[in-house]
């Protein structure tokens, strides 16, 4: 486990297990006020990921839903959740276009 996530956990106060598996995925939401949110992994599982779980300067700001990322899965308390998340873009997807929205005339 990278020395930073090693660290973070240990002064957040959470008892780990060694880690289980780095990961990708892409961010549902993060929420700012509440300092939490979920990833969903390439495999298809929901994970959740604290304020504490991002790597230093890697917490999202606004909006990150579909935002691309590399993260480790750790145990607490026999819930899977995400450590050491960090963005592989830093873009998020943009988002459709609007159906029946006009287009410009050839």
């Amino acid at each position: 486990m990278r020395a930073h996530v090693r660290a973070s956990l240990f002064l957040a106060g959470i008892d780990f297990e060694e880690r289980l598996t780095t990961m990708q995925g892409k961010m549902l939401w993060f929420n700012e006020q509440k300092e939490h949110g979920f990833i969903l992994t390439d495999e298809g599982e929901r994970l959740y990921v604290h304020r504490d779980g991002f790597s230093p300067g890697e917490v999202p700001v606004g909006r990150c839903a579909h935002l691309v990322v590399q993260f480790e899965v750790i145990e607490e308390n026999g819930q899977r959740m995400a450590a050491g998340v960090s963005a592989i873009s830093k873009d998020p997807s943009p988002r459709a276009r609007r159906r029946g929205a006009s287009r410009a005339a050839s």
